[in-house]
């Protein structure tokens, strides 16, 4: 009995530290993402010390992402303890597939859904008025960032006035959850409860995330998905929303999170949208060009400032980290793809993703991306681990 409730306890605290991992405001000035990482680290050590049938492809894939999260920590100028966790966190793919398996479903079924449910009931309560507790000041996370936050607990509140409006949950921004929410319902869609469903959907709406939005109509153009009673409520509801968006669009923060990332000028997007401050007419017009292109720049200006697309991740850490980036996922996809189709359409998927927010070294994406792709490869075929 106590051994299975320790095994319980490893499992909710590893679950928890794919969560922090997900960069929530808690980690921003702590070091709880360091020590739920050497909680993982110690387990994962325990577990493949002795084991004969570790699988030597999944071995060279940790030393791959290794290089990768080594390459992605230097440019960042990390700490020699950062680097050391970047370097072995990777080999968490030797654990077993079913306890990797485990870990990730009981986060992205169950703690997750439960976390975003409170938070959004909180912000929902703050809209309301009927939130009481005090917002406590919180710096943000790097000083590209152009605004800090209020800590209401179980969400944030940005300091600026752009970004009202929008939920921001427990993360620097909003695009940040509309993200994960949409990746999430894209690849679990078969697997989640109405109620996971939902609270995943509810997010990614109240985030006003656009590759939450363009992830949700290509899941429901997906002949298999809904049912056709349920399309039609789905474009009902999308349709009810737009008519009440129009209707309140004299309000500020509507016209702030929705119409102001629509702002054209001479025929280019210049809206709240990635490219800002004329940041991309700066990358394909002069930084292409530039010596900096195959390493990243140097130059401590960064022009890039509020930007997260693929095109930031270029000017700070070159077109080779991205061009290696890419390889080893778009790798990781074809080895475990189940069927065209289905290949054409995660790598759909990931592209929109990457484009918009290239996370190459995020160890939640990693894991996310490995950990699912094998699940799904050996239960559609019924293999086991050391068959691959």
């Amino acid at each position: 009995m106590l051994v299975f409730k320790i095994k319980q306890l490893l499992l909710i605290l590893f679950a928890l530290s794919l969560f922090f991992s997900t960069n929530i405001y808690l980690v921003w000035h702590s070091s709880l993402l360091s020590a739920f990482s050497y909680i993982l680290l110690i387990e994962l050590f325990r577990h493949i010390v002795g084991r004969k049938n570790i699988d030597i492809h999944n071995m060279v894939y940790a030393f791959l992402f290794s290089f990768l999260f080594l390459w992605s920590g230097i440019t960042s100028n990390s700490s020699i303890t950062t680097l050391i966790l970047y370097f072995f966190l990777p080999f968490v793919i030797l654990l077993p597939l079913s306890k990797r398996t485990e870990i990730l479903s009981l986060f992205i079924k169950k703690l997750f859904p439960t976390c975003l449910a409170i938070s959004i009931l909180g912000y929902v309560l703050w809209i309301l008025g009927l939130y009481n507790i005090s917002g406590s000041y919180v710096e943000a996370p790097y000083a590209q960032r152009t605004y800090d936050y209020l800590s209401y607990i179980f969400f944030l509140i940005p300091l600026d006035d752009a970004h009202l409006g929008r939920f921001f949950s427990y993360y620097d921004e909003p695009g940040m959850i509309g993200t994960l929410s949409g990746v999430i319902l894209f690849f679990y869609k078969n697997d989640l409860s109405k109620y996971a469903w939902l609270v995943y959907f509810l997010t990614g709406v109240l985030s006003l995330s656009f590759f939450f939005m363009a992830v949700f109509l290509y899941i429901c153009i997906e002949p298999h998905t809904f049912k056709l009673k349920t399309k039609i409520k789905i474009v009902v509801s999308l349709a009810l929303l737009l008519i009440i968006i129009f209707a309140t669009m004299d309000q500020d923060f509507v016209q702030n999170a929705v119409f102001d990332r629509f702002m054209f000028e001479d025929g280019h997007l210049k809206g709240n949208t990635r490219n800002v401050d004329g940041f991309g007419d700066y990358f394909w017009n002069e930084y292409i060009y530039s010596p900096d292109l195959l390493f990243g720049t140097s130059d401590k200006i960064d022009r890039a400032m509020g930007s997260c697309s693929i095109h930031r991740t270029i000017y700070s850490q070159g077109l080779l980290y991205v061009t290696y980036s890419c390889i080893i996922y778009i790798r990781i996809f074809l080895r475990y793809k189940v069927s065209q189709k289905e290949l054409f359409s995660d790598l759909f998927i990931w592209s929109l993703f990457t484009y918009q927010r290239p996370s190459f070294s995020f160890f939640f994406y990693f894991y996310f991306f490995f950990t699912y792709l094998e699940q799904r490869y050996c239960q559609r075929f019924k293999k086991t681990i050391t068959e691959l």
